[in-house]
């Protein structure tokens, strides 16, 4: 209610005009700046400015990759009781997954190419954070927790559930696993809709605008980006702090 109540302060002090429920379906170039479409009509601007976050759930091209759920999409806890999950990824998403899980789950795996990175080791908060460390441990002390530097690079449903196979990166060899269910912590990217028709350059397997210091597209003059899409501004990302 105060995170509300602030909004609708901020909108009424700074006279922000607001149109709720229109959705942004296109956007053109035009000699005065750019021209939105919206299933509330056209809106006409000289500058546009996207707050659109990473809001949609990302997932590489692995082939076989579409039969398991998106960390966003997974069951309730219980779900996994007693089962032996694998979960693709070694960032925060994936650690808090199997944080969550660790009290039902018979094992958990987790696979990603590079080693964890930790937030005490990198003096940042780029890397996974103190709070979510018990499944690291576990692994460490020989646990239910195992962390495998690798590759995936099929997955097969079977009778039983899944075969995940993958490529070791710092341990060479392939590696097969069979696994109850599997999770994809792969992260998020920016609904950047129909910008990249319009020469947007993106960088981050597709999922960021490419950016100046100044928030702006650096292929797309005029077009600016804020909040979480700002990411795409790397010359001002110091020691994992945002931009």
């Amino acid at each position: 209610p105060e995170m509300e109540a602030s909004l609708a302060a901020f909108v009424a002090r700074a006279g922000v005009r607001v149109r709720y429920g229109c959705r942004w379906e296109g956007t053109a170039r035009t000699e005065a700046g750019f021209v939105l479409r919206t299933c509330d009509g056209e809106y006409h601007c000289r500058v546009p400015v996207f707050a659109v976050g990473m809001a949609e759930p990302w997932k590489p091209a692995l082939p076989g990759i579409e039969h398991v759920p998106h960390y966003a999409e997974a069951l309730p806890s219980q779900a996994y009781a007693g089962k032996r999950l694998l979960i693709i990824g070694k960032r925060t998403s994936a650690f808090e997954i199997a944080d969550a899980l660790l009290p039902v789950c018979r094992e958990i795996l987790l696979i990603s190419p590079r080693p964890v990175l930790l937030s005490i080791h990198s003096h940042s908060t780029a890397g996974v954070r103190a709070r979510y460390l018990l499944p690291y441990e576990d692994h460490i002390l020989g646990g239910g927790v195992f962390m495998l530097d690798g590759a995936t690079s099929l997955i097969e449903p079977t009778a039983r559930g899944f075969r995940v196979t993958a490529s070791g990166t710092t341990r060479p060899g392939n590696f097969v696993f069979d696994v109850d269910a599997v999770i994809a912590a792969t992260g998020w990217t920016s609904p950047l809709g129909d910008l990249r028709s319009l020469g947007l350059a993106t960088f981050a397997q597709d999922r960021l605008p490419a950016l100046t210091p100044f928030w702006e597209s650096t292929t797309v003059p005029g077009l600016f980006f804020a909040g979480a899409a700002s990411q795409g501004a790397v010359g001002l990302r110091k020691h994992g702090v945002p931009s």
